[in-house]
């Protein structure tokens, strides 16, 4: 069988506020979900707290940026954005081709 990964680059935009969890347990879990779909992490950075341009509700007028370069074949973007779709802490994810 070919190897058919792809290259993909995540910007996640993490609510912190009110959680236990932190930024980097938040990027940990992606990370998790990545190797067990048979992917990789390339590079994580931290791209720290930013002012949202159109916050969603008055408590979330800053949020924490992630930016996660990986390779997944070409079902990760779709089966990573269903995991976390539900998740409160990810207020945003885009997951698009590196």
């Amino acid at each position: 069988m070919a190897n058919n990964k792809r290259t993909y680059e995540a910007i996640l935009v993490l609510d912190t506020h009110g959680s236990e969890d932190s930024a980097d347990a938040m990027t940990s879990k992606v990370s998790e979900i990545i190797a067990e779909m048979g992917g990789e992490v390339k590079k994580v950075e931290n791209l720290g707290l930013r002012d949202l341009a159109r916050p969603q509700s008055k408590d979330l007028a800053s949020a924490a940026y992630v930016k996660i370069d990986f390779e997944s074949g070409p079902d990760g973007p779709a089966i990573i954005k269903e995991k976390l779709r539900l998740d409160k802490n990810f207020d945003r994810i885009l997951i698009e081709k590196a």
